[in-house]
């Protein structure tokens, strides 16, 4: 029953809340800069010198989902969830260190840009879809907490749907735009996707210090 996800749900925050609270703030970034990658996928690859060619599309999207769907599935061989449970804040937070670390190497020509944009995405869906598919349920496992975590991903998923419309929205309310700068939206997204970056991995490591504190706590109570 609803009721009955909404009770669990406010368990969990009282129980493991600071660990959350910070994970669901990393992932509203990730998320966000996610999001907007994918809208203005096009326009990045055109300011790689990349317009006119549809196959740049499959070629970095096919690398980040072997990427990911490998790494996700990596997980799954991991029997102590508590060790899960680091693996992937360790994974997302070394996701998230990913992006500004490609986006310093595209600025100082170290990356060109096909190679900078393939380097991001993989880095944010590094870093996003461990914390939206395992995270919850390993660190439920981990506590010894027999609850649905259906609404955390619920009400993260709607904070980062909130996060993208923001970021639109002040996109196209903000000064105009001469179309076909497409170089001025890859320099924007270099400034997004550093401070997006460098504020999730921040917000990852603190997370994953919250959780071992949490479930270390959750351990050590006596079984009722």
């Amino acid at each position: 029953p609803l009721r009955s996800v909404r009770a669990q749900g406010r368990l969990i925050c009282a129980r493991h809340g600071p660990g959350v609270l910070l994970a669901v703030c990393a992932y509203v970034l990730c998320g966000t800069l996610r999001s907007y990658r994918d809208f203005f996928l096009a326009e990045l690859l055109a300011s790689a010198g990349l317009e006119g060619r549809p196959e740049a599309f499959a070629e970095s999207e096919m690398v980040i989902s072997v990427l990911v769907l490998g790494t996700i599935g990596c997980f799954a061989r991991i029997q102590d969830n508590w060790t899960a449970l680091n693996a992937i804040v360790a994974t997302s937070v070394a996701g998230a260190a990913l992006v500004p670390a490609a986006t310093a190497a595209w600025h100082a020509g170290l990356l060109g840009g096909f190679g900078w944009i393939l380097a991001v995405g993989c880095g944010t869906f590094l870093c996003y879809m461990p914390i939206g598919c395992v995270l919850y349920d390993r660190l439920m496992g981990a506590a010894g907490d027999n609850m649905t975590t259906s609404l955390l991903s619920v009400v993260s998923d709607a904070a980062v749907l909130c996060g993208t419309v923001v970021l639109l929205a002040s996109r196209e309310l903000g000064p105009p735009r001469p179309p076909g700068d497409f170089e001025a939206l890859a320099r924007f997204f270099a400034g997004l996707a550093t401070v997006a970056g460098v504020a999730t991995a921040g917000l990852m490591v603190a997370a994953g210090a919250a959780f071992n504190v949490s479930v270390a706590r959750a351990r050590s109570k006596p079984p009722p």
